[in-house]
């Protein structure tokens, strides 16, 4: 079986004029039988693309802070924008970017982005 991976394009426009916006750290979203694995939910369509964000000023009071981009997430009926923000970047954490998966059928399978621990080998 063969799947495809979509691309699931999120813009974020910053208005501070800094050349870079830290991210999270990336890291291998744990597979079938690993701890933090999270079961991929079947959605009937594609999310609409994704939103312009501002990028607002950094929150001080963040030990390590991160800007997480805004994403759709699936209802269960319908796709809800969750906006963007400044979050602390887990020291023992990663975060999984939002995935989407076409399988062979047309099935289209979605898994939220999030924050999850790195898997144990």
């Amino acid at each position: 079986m063969t799947t495809r991976l979509l691309a699931a394009p999120l813009v974020t426009a910053t208005l501070l004029g800094c050349a870079h916006l830290p991210v999270p750290r990336p890291g291998e979203r744990p597979h079938f039988g690993q701890e933090g694995f999270q079961e991929p939910t079947e959605v009937p369509y594609l999310p609409p693309p994704g939103k312009v964000e501002i990028v607002r000023p950094r929150p001080s009071k963040l030990k390590d802070p991160v800007w997480v981009e805004g994403q759709w997430v699936w209802t269960g009926a319908r796709w809800q924008w969750k906006e963007g923000g400044w979050e602390d970047q887990p020291s023992d954490q990663y975060y999984a970017e939002p995935i989407f998966v076409r399988l062979d059928d047309g099935t289209i399978m979605y898994v939220p982005g999030r924050w999850t621990t790195f898997p144990q080998k």
